[in-house]
């Protein structure tokens, strides 16, 4: 079965609307990628997800415009990002809500690492960052990403509502006015993850639901959806996927995985050894793919990334990195003359 990463359809419909405002004709690009009149129409449709972030670039390029992720993320409305669009009306505080974003995200797009995490005294921070580094050009990816984020968290926070840091993986570009527009301020790039980081105070703040008994709904929606990605995923790249979205929130051991997937342990490890690999050696393989990718950022710090990876301190990273490659974490990311 193909194990290539997918996405859901939803949000190219907002490009298309974003490059027609700039006066360009999305069809031939449209056509490049793929994506007919069906799959614009059918949010829940599903797309590579190498293909939905090539588009969102070229998209980028044809418009001369290179902050279009960021200005697509401020207009995305809330029938566009489908179940999401409902998450904060079902909520009874902010932090309640991005976590409920999280699982979403989880069964709406594959290849993602994406949470809440706690970052310094006082404040945690909401993660994403696409985790298959095949796909190497997917700022507009990042950027529309924590736009539409921000954009629900002001909705709910305020106007001018801000967040304590933005931070973005990929370099800082030439023009940084639409950063400083949307945010309020400039971020800060070459992260190891992108992130909008958020003060626990922001996260406690109480919502009204507008009708709490959604959430039910949603919830047995999101499981639904799951049962569907299973069909087009291998259970390797079911695994690897669930590892990714759990490493650095909690635990990832096989009893948990197994959970997430619906499955029981001995079911897992059943179809695991009929694909011929065994849950220690993704689990393995997923830590050093994440490991070297994070490592690779230029301001990557040892520490952040053995938090990212789930261990419990920088030592615990260095002695299993050195297994893998025979060089510490600091030796692998320092810059070659």
């Amino acid at each position: 079965m193909a194990s290539l990463p997918m996405i859901r359809a939803s949000l190219i419909s907002a490009v298309v609307t974003e490059m027609a405002k700039a006066g360009c004709d999305p069809a031939p690009l449209l056509r490049r990628y793929g994506f007919s009149g069906a799959t614009l129409s059918n949010p829940y449709a599903l797309v590579a997800l190498h293909r939905f972030v090539g588009f969102c670039e070229d998209a980028a390029l044809q418009t001369g415009d290179e902050a279009l992720g960021l200005k697509v993320g401020q207009t995305v409305s809330s029938g566009q990002q489908g179940p999401a669009g409902f998450i904060f009306s079902a909520s009874r505080t902010v932090g309640e809500a991005l976590r409920r974003y999280v699982r979403l995200m989880a069964a709406w797009q594959d290849a993602a690492h994406t949470g809440v995490v706690a970052f310094g005294p006082g404040a945690q921070a909401y993660i994403y960052r696409i985790t298959d580094e095949r796909i190497r050009a997917r700022r507009q990816d990042a950027e529309l990403t924590l736009s539409i984020v921000f954009q629900q968290l002001k909705s709910v926070l305020g106007r001018d509502w801000r967040p304590l840091a933005v931070h973005f993986e990929h370099p800082a570009p030439h023009d940084l006015k639409a950063y400083r527009k949307i945010f309020g301020s400039l971020p800060s790039f070459g992260e190891p993850i992108n992130r909008l980081v958020i003060t626990q105070s922001d996260l406690a703040s109480k919502l009204t639901p507008q009708d709490h008994s959604l959430w039910p709904f949603i919830e047995r929606h999101l499981g639904d959806l799951s049962k569907e990605r299973q069909t087009y995923l291998s259970i390797r790249a079911q695994v690897d996927n669930a590892i990714v979205n759990r490493m650095g929130l909690g635990d990832v051991g096989l009893p948990t995985i197994s959970a997430d997937l619906g499955l029981s342990v001995r079911s897992l490890q059943r179809r695991l050894d009929e694909e011929g690999v065994t849950f220690t050696g993704l689990l393995r393989a997923a830590r050093r793919r994440v490991a070297e990718a994070s490592l690779r950022k230029p301001k990557a710090r040892v520490s952040d990334v053995a938090q990212a990876l789930g261990y419990a301190d920088s030592a615990v990273l260095t002695r299993a990195f050195r297994r893998w490659t025979g060089k510490t974490p600091r030796r692998f990311a320092k810059p070659r003359p």
